[in-house]
């Protein structure tokens, strides 16, 4: 993992993190401390994947990544709603009063922002942390859950690697 952080670090530094879906380079925030890592995980009630938590507090506060980036915690990254990492999982995991068939699985936390309603969510309950995406526009009313999910990596550290490896992960991911 270390490798991975290195490598982050580097790719931040060579300022060559674009925006891929706004016109512009991105400003990583500045990175998450501890005790702000403490408070996102019991505000959400579970612990956040390791690999993450040391982007968060080793490397940037989000600010970077595919799509519309990186969903810090904190006054870290926002998606284009305003919503930090805990505000959006939040948000996700309320019930909806228009579809009761919405249950957002516990531990499924939303860290990477595509646009409007996608996100890239990684699983904070299993093993190897695998990385889905979800669009809720698939998901009709009362239609399972299961509707809205994409399985796109096996890890988030597959996921970044690929990343840093110049690969389009919205075509990767959507690809027929």
């Amino acid at each position: 993992m270390d490798e991975l952080i290195y490598a982050l670090r580097a790719k931040l530094q060579r300022n060559t993190v674009k925006n891929e879906f706004i016109d512009g380079v991105f400003s990583p925030r500045e990175a998450a401390s501890n005790d702000a890592i403490v408070l996102a995980e019991t505000q959400m009630g579970f612990t956040i994947c390791p690999l993450l938590k040391r982007i968060y507090t080793e490397v940037a506060n989000g600010g970077f990544g595919p799509g519309s980036g990186i969903i810090g915690v904190g006054n870290g990254f926002t998606d284009d709603w305003g919503h930090n990492l805990e505000e959006l999982y939040e948000y996700f995991s309320l019930r909806k009063h228009y579809d009761v068939s919405w249950r957002w699985p516990q531990g499924l936390l939303p860290f990477c922002h595509w646009g409007y309603t996608t996100y890239s969510c990684v699983d904070c309950n299993q093993p190897h942390y695998p990385v889905l995406i979800i669009d809720p526009d698939y998901k009709a009313q009362d239609d399972d859950m299961e509707e809205m999910i994409i399985e796109h990596k096996d890890s988030i550290v597959e996921w970044f690697y690929d990343w840093l490896g110049g690969k389009d992960l919205w075509a990767d991911a959507f690809a027929p």
